[in-house]
């Protein structure tokens, strides 16, 4: 078993470390998606570094529990600000485009209200996929399928027999 948790330790660590060399999301909002895929993968290398300490060290119950306190904060906080960055980028779509009177017809209440809103925002995210797939194609160089993209980092595909 401790064998496994210092494995997942490294992965942890290799996966983080690829993270910050290559941050492959798109540019946009500052760069959110990338921090907060490096914040999520430093809240678990802390969570499997620090049950990797207690299970090889095995601290005193008190030491140990302050340790488990401080890796369900850590992971708390990490929660809190991806649900605030996802509740302000919906807010954020729904504020963006107005409703068209056409589609207030029949809404009678405020959750008829939310639900156009909730629509337009929803259409609003397909949209944006389309045109991120659309921005991406394959294109073969030297032998070799490449990802060719004007908003993505290139990738090389690598072709297995």
């Amino acid at each position: 078993d401790k064998a496994k948790v210092i494995v997942h330790v490294l992965l942890a660590i290799v996966f983080l470390l690829a993270q910050i060399r290559c941050r492959p999301f798109v540019k946009e909002h500052c760069a959110l998606a990338d921090d907060l895929e490096i914040l999520g993968l430093v809240a678990r290398l802390a969570t499997v570094s620090v049950l990797a300490f207690v299970l090889i060290v095995d601290p005193p119950r008190t030491l140990s529990i302050v340790i488990a306190l401080l890796v369900i904060l850590l992971n708390c906080f990490y929660l809190a600000i991806l649900i605030s960055h996802f509740v302000s980028q919906f807010t954020i779509r729904l504020v963006r485009k107005p409703v068209e009177k056409s589609e207030l017809k029949g809404a009678s209440s405020l959750a008829d209200l939310s639900k156009v809103h909730a629509r337009n925002a929803i259409a609003d995210i397909h949209k944006d996929v389309r045109e991120m797939a659309e921005a991406v194609r394959l294109v073969r160089v030297n032998g070799q399928v490449e990802l060719e993209s004007t908003t993505y980092t290139t990738v090389r595909l690598v072709r297995v027999n």
